[in-house]
């Protein structure tokens, strides 16, 4: 089952049949999805829904849930005295659409242009060049690749101008599906998931903690965290996302957003150098 929570449609598996749920029965199906196959209450359901979605009392909850039923049949969603739960196999596997390719948490629907993060609750549609520089490193299997590799993988009438215009498009990836699974590194970017990226994850995640937001950084070593500006923690972000991957000047330079960029590749040295006292 997949749910497209902006617009209600629900996609049945393995019938392949689509399903359209008004408003309040697309928050309560989501309700159900979140809580993956564990019963769910009445108060529950209606705590978890946003408060203009919500019905006058909580016998409509069951009401809600009974359309929910006939629309997407029975068997999917049950009940008993805990409440309702989504069948097993429909809260928590990835859609099995047919002609799609996956890696690690990504599911890419080729003829349709959307993808499916694990442990999300609903699809996110993509633009022609994000499905193009995705399905690249998708197709990459955790190896990496360089913007030259992926623009020309492109057909031409899609392609940006440039090559170094590629950098702009995973920016964006990153900013929609979440700036971890796209690791930079290796003169390009490939995503996350392979084994050593949940051996590094593990080994080494609590070591340094960088808060992007307020650009403190905290260091098991250190009792107090230290404040960085923000080239120093824009340049650590690049490193923090390379995951024990080297890069060179050039690839922090490149991977650095333009506002906070050293004005070089060269000076991107002098950062790191003030990093490192």
């Amino acid at each position: 089952m997949e749910l497209d929570a902006s617009t209600g449609l629900v996609r049945l598996y393995p019938e392949m049949r689509a399903v359209l749920l008004s408003g309040q029965q697309a928050e309560v199906l989501a309700v159900l999805i979140d809580r993956a196959g564990k019963p769910c209450r009445r108060d529950e359901i209606a705590a978890a829904m946003p408060k203009g979605s919500r019905p006058p009392t909580m016998a409509q909850i069951g009401v809600i849930i009974a359309n929910i039923r006939n629309k997407l049949g029975a068997h999917r969603v049950l009940t008993g005295a805990g409440g309702w739960w989504l069948d097993a196999s429909d809260a928590s596997c990835p859609p099995a659409w047919p002609g799609a390719i996956s890696f690690g948490e990504l599911h890419l629907d080729l003829p349709r242009r959307r993808v499916w993060v694990s442990g999300r609750r609903s699809t996110i549609r993509l633009g022609w060049q994000e499905y193009l520089v995705l399905r690249a490193l998708i197709e990459a299997q955790g190896m990496p690749r360089g913007c030259n590799e992926i623009w020309h993988a492109m057909p031409a009438r899609a392609r940006p101008a440039r090559p170094a215009q590629v950098g702009v498009i995973v920016y964006r990836l990153r900013q929609r599906l979440g700036r971890e699974l796209i690791i930079t590194g290796g003169a390009g970017w490939r995503l996350a998931g392979r084994s050593e990226d949940t051996a590094f994850s593990a080994g080494a995640s609590d070591a340094i903690l960088l808060d992007p937001t307020t650009r403190r950084v905290a260091l098991l070593s250190r009792v107090a965290s230290v404040s960085l500006s923000p080239q120093e923690a824009a340049t650590l972000q690049v490193l923090v996302e390379a995951r024990g991957v080297p890069l060179s000047g050039t690839e922090v330079f490149a991977n650095t957003p333009t506002m906070v960029r050293t004005k070089s590749a060269l000076a991107v040295s002098t950062v790191i150098s003030r990093l490192r006292c």
